[in-house]
Parts: C-alpha cells; structure tokens; sequence
C-alpha cells in the first residue's frame, strides 16, 4: 500500500501514519486491518441531532429575557462589576455555542447560530439604551445633570461592552468553527485516500 505525499499533509494523522507504516513492516496482515479499521473510526464525525437544535434555540431566548432583566434591574446589583455581566453572558452564550458545534456539519445552521450571538450582544445594547430612557423620563428635569450622566455613562458602558463582545467573540468562534471543519473534511479526505 504505497501513500502520496498529500497523505501526509494531514496534520493530526501524520503521527499515527508514521507508526502505522512502521508497524505495517514489523506485522502480519490482520494487524493492518485492525489499524485501518481504528483510523477509519476516528474520522468520523457525527451531525448535529435535534435536541442540540432545541438547546441552542431555548438557550437563546433564556439568554436574552436573563439579560434583560439584568440590564433593568442593574443599578440594584452592588458590585462595581455589574455593568459587565451582560458582556459576560455574550460570552458565556458563544461559549456554549461554540462547543454544540463542535459536531455539526451544517455549515449554514452553524453559521446562524454564531450569528444569533452577534444579535444578542446587539439585543442587549437596545435594552440597555431603552432602560435608560426609562430611568431617565420621569425624573429628567428633578435630577442633577452630574446623575443623569452617571446612568448615562452605565447603560452606555453596558450597550458598548455587549456589543463589542458580541462582534469580537463571535467572529472567534466561528473562526474556530472553520478551521475544525476544514481540518474534519481533510481528515476525512485522508481517509478516504487511505481506503
């Protein structure tokens, strides 16, 4: 069984190629079946299933109505930390649906996940600023300017730091989604090469 040198591009496989030709010298003939048959099952990958679907469609709407009463309700939160939370539930939202993609082939299903990503951080900077004008209408004219630009300055501070983190972790992931997916159907190339 002679090997091209594209097969040996592969970058996860070259190892385990090169112990697999050094064993192939040093062995009978069913030991190469059983290595084959190892490879070949570890470049399957398996497609997103319909409860995965599900989590990621509720996850986000548990995010949002979560963000939004956190973004109302902010200024009874103590911690000087408050103004990030929504910024960090961006994250943790993209985090958890980066790692449900980790199997998906549909490239176009992942993309729209990723995407809702971006849509929550924008979410969360509409709330942010429709929280503020609440704050602020009935008592505009009763409170100083100084208190005024101090509920500014948090909704401002939340609608920025959700939206940044939005665009920067969610172009992160789904670069990450790419170079797995590349890597997975080269991986799979391979394979088939190598069958």
């Amino acid at each position: 069984m002679r090997k091209t040198r594209e097969f040996y591009k592969c970058k996860y496989i070259y190892i385990f190629t090169k112990i697999f030709v050094e064993k192939i010298r040093n062995s009978s003939r069913n030991t190469i079946i059983v290595y084959l048959k190892h490879w070949h099952s570890a470049c399957i990958t398996i497609p997103m299933n319909r409860s995965t679907k599900f989590f990621l469609n509720y996850l986000f709407i548990i995010f949002t109505f979560a963000g939004f009463f956190i973004i109302f309700f902010n200024d009874t939160i103590e911690h000087a930390l408050a103004l990030f939370i929504p910024a960090a539930m961006v994250l943790l939202y993209l985090f958890l649906v980066g790692t449900a993609l980790n199997n998906c082939n549909d490239y176009q299903h992942a993309e729209h996940q990723i995407d809702r990503g971006y849509s929550l951080g924008f979410l969360y900077t509409l709330i942010s600023i429709v929280a503020f004008f609440y704050r602020v209408k009935d008592f505009a004219g009763l409170m100083p300017d100084q208190l005024v630009l101090a509920i500014a300055f948090i909704y401002l501070t939340i609608s920025i730091t959700s939206s940044i983190a939005g665009i920067v972790f969610g172009n992160i992931v789904l670069k990450n989604y790419k170079k797995n997916q590349y890597e997975k159907t080269y991986l799979q190339e391979c394979r088939k090469r190598a069958i």
